[in-house]
């Protein structure tokens, strides 16, 4: 009887120590999964932060190297009698994927006698390498084959409108007078509104840029290419 007490004693007593183990291993094991689960999402912050790091790195690099940053631009043509002064192109930098172009044309003067020319090419279309595509450009029955940086949209318009176009990281240009492009023999070629200058109005045509992305403008870098006065 005795034998058998003190054999029971031991089977419980291993069970507890059993027991025991087996809490110590889950609690241990608890206590792993969170500090992986931990581990991943420190790397996952880290990494966030390290991809922000670079990309705004990239960007004081851009705005030290090429221009300025802005959350928007003004491309315009203003004449007054033999007075004027005009912007009329931009190359920009898109800081975000799955962005939107904001264009909006804010005035246009006199209405119904200017055709405003808005186009956006893909890159920095006054770097020749970047001509990669051919346009048209037909004046006077003629036409001429212009090599231009691709073109993602163009509109020849007569009204006061807003136009969003889809855009991706890198740079675009936004042009008032035609797509900027190149002569076959390698010269710059910009076909602007020649005639806007032989009307005998005033005229005023402002053209706003903004990128929009989540629905909320953001910053974007404005090339030194920009200036054309």
């Amino acid at each position: 009887m005795y034998k058998r007490e003190l054999f029971l004693i031991l089977l419980c007593a291993s069970l507890m120590v059993n027991l025991y183990q087996f809490y110590v291993i889950s609690q241990n094991w608890v206590r792993f999964k969170t500090l992986k689960e931990n581990y991943w999402t420190l790397k996952e912050n880290y990494l966030t932060l390290k991809n922000e790091y670079n990309k705004l790195t990239y960007l004081f690099n851009l705005i030290e190297n090429y221009g300025s940053i802005q959350t928007s631009y003004d491309l315009y043509i203003v004449k007054k009698d033999l007075d004027y002064t005009y912007r009329v192109a931009a190359v920009i930098y898109c800081p975000e994927s799955n962005s939107t172009l904001h264009l909006e044309l804010c005035s246009l003067r006199p209405e119904d006698k200017v055709y405003l020319p808005i186009s956006v090419q893909k890159g920095n279309a006054f770097k020749r390498d970047e001509a990669t595509s051919i346009w048209q450009f037909k004046e006077n029955g003629t036409i001429e084959n212009i090599l231009v940086a691709p073109i993602i949209f163009y509109v020849n318009t007569t009204k006061i409108e807003s136009y969003e176009i889809p855009i991706n990281e890198g740079w675009y240009t936004i042009s008032i007078v035609n797509p900027i492009g190149f002569h076959k023999h390698g010269t710059l070629c910009i076909y602007g509104n020649d005639y806007i200058w032989k009307l005998n109005e005033t005229i005023n045509i402002t053209l706003k840029i903004k990128i929009l992305h989540n629905e909320k403008a953001i910053p974007f870098v404005i090339s030194q290419y920009s200036y054309l006065h």
